[in-house]
């Protein structure tokens, strides 16, 4: 059983709101039940992150630090492991295993980022694999809003891989292997197998050849010796080629193990620039849909203003007609 952790970058408080209809179940979810909605349940920080994100930043800001205009604002976490470590047997609990679990994956963000750091930290139950999302502030040991700290390069990456199958190893949870070293070991072994010293040369092919001395009784009755021979010299000229037959499937095993980890990381890399792409356009979108709301606010704001004017003239107006009323009357 593995332990797993994902991440995901995010740039905008308006990218963060639109998690929040997904953390939430606000909009439709795929592969959750809704059924079991009411099972998901926030584990640590505040349910509104997007709100709470915006408002340390301006602390931050106000403190005097510089934030970037293209700075990663909060790192999403997902934490999860494999499917069958959740299922009750005669030996676990699920639900204390999974008690038990989330304590630790909170302790594990605690310690890598700070406890005042993390906005959030969401329970989900409603899909098939429970999985935890989270979502902190990048604040490095020096106090400053770094991201690169954290997520910067494929070493931090496989150590953040590393650290996090090392915090939960009591689980009796595991890192998954690193896929393209795996590969390599494979690859190590078929060429260590296909680089072994061919033993065929012209004298032992002679050997092989060499027909047996007949003996009286083989002179006799040749037919049954030369059958004999061919025998002999067939299994000898297997047994000589067996290992270069060997070799040659070993090359051609190699051939199509590299060709297929090229194609699945080619596509690993197009589904990486996919997604992307689908989350920027998302994150536009997003924007876009929230900039009415942000006029709407706006406009709500003058026209409560509009209403003080006019009551307050309205309620000149009256005074006035009050004073006209009582000017006639003298």
């Amino acid at each position: 059983m593995y332990s797993i952790i994902r991440t995901e970058k995010h740039k905008s408080i308006a990218s963060l709101r639109s998690r929040e209809t997904h953390t939430y179940r606000t909009r439709p979810t795929a592969n959750a039940d809704p059924a079991k909605q009411n099972l998901n349940k926030l584990l640590f920080g505040r349910q509104n992150y997007a709100t709470k994100c915006a408002e340390m930043l301006n602390e931050y800001r106000h403190d005097g630090k510089h934030q970037r205009v293209d700075a990663v604002i909060a790192i999403e976490y997902l934490l999860t492991a494999s499917p069958e470590f959740f299922v009750a047997d005669l030996y676990h609990d699920r639900q204390k295993t999974l008690d038990a679990w989330c304590e630790a994956q909170i302790d594990f963000l605690k310690k890598k980022h700070g406890e005042e750091n993390i906005l959030c930290a969401y329970l989900h139950l409603d899909e098939k694999t429970p999985h935890i999302e989270a979502y902190v502030l990048p604040i490095d040991k020096k106090g400053n809003l770094n991201c690169k700290s954290f997520l910067g390069g494929a070493k931090l990456l496989s150590a953040l891989q590393t650290s996090y199958a090392q915090h939960n190893a009591h689980f009796g949870l595991k890192r998954g292997a690193i896929a393209s070293n795996a590969t390599h070991q494979k690859v190590k072994q078929f060429y260590g197998a296909i680089n072994q010293k061919s033993e065929i040369n012209n004298v032992a092919l002679e050997q092989a050849l060499k027909l047996d001395k007949p003996s009286f009784s083989d002179k006799v009755n040749m037919e049954d010796y030369l059958a004999k021979q061919e025998k002999t010299l067939h299994r000898r000229m297997t047994e000589m080629f067996l290992p270069v037959v060997q070799k040659a499937k070993l090359v051609e095993r190699a051939e199509r193990l590299i060709e297929a980890d090229k194609k699945r990381e080619e596509k690993m890399k197009a589904e990486k620039l996919n997604m992307e792409n689908t989350i920027r356009q998302m994150q536009k979108d997003a924007e876009k849909l929230l900039a009415p709301l942000k006029m709407v606010e706006l406009l709500q704001e003058e026209n409560a203003e509009l209403k003080k004017s006019l009551s307050w003239y309205e309620k000149k107006f009256s005074e006035l007609n009050v004073k006209a009323q009582q000017a006639k009357k003298i």
